[in-house]
C-alpha cells in the first residue's frame, strides 16, 4: 500500500513540474518563471524512481502500479492545477472583457 502512495506521489510532482514548464501557464497565473533545470530533473527522474519503486513488487503487479498511479495522479495534479487556475481567474487583473484600443 505505501509502494502505491510513494509512486503517485512521485507522478504527481513529477505531472505538477511538467505544467510549471510551460511559458502560457505560468503568463496565466501570474507565476514568476522558475529554474527550468530542477524541473526538467523532477521530470525525468521521479517517474524512473517510481518504475524502480513499482519494480520491488512481482513483474505484472509492478506495471500496473507504475501505470494505475500515473493515472491516479495525472487527476490529482489536473484537480490541483484546476483549482490554481479558477483562483486567478478571480484576481481583478484578470478580466473576461475584451481589452480597449487606445
Amino acid at each position: 500500500m505505501i509502494i502505491i502512495i510513494i509512486a503517485t506521489s512521485f507522478w504527481a510532482v513529477a505531472l505538477f513540474a511538467h505544467a510549471m514548464l510551460q511559458p502560457k501557464f505560468l503568463r496565466v497565473q501570474g507565476i514568476a518563471p522558475v529554474p527550468r533545470l530542477p524541473l526538467h530533473l523532477c521530470r525525468i527522474v521521479l517517474p524512473v524512481l517510481a518504475a524502480f519503486l513499482c519494480c520491488q513488487l512481482d513483474l505484472i503487479s509492478g506495471v500496473l502500479v507504475w501505470f494505475g498511479s500515473a493515472s491516479i495522479a495525472g487527476l490529482f495534479a489536473s484537480a490541483f492545477l484546476t483549482i490554481m487556475s479558477v483562483r486567478a481567474m478571480k484576481r481583478p487583473t484578470l478580466t473576461n472583457q475584451p481589452t480597449k484600443i487606445a
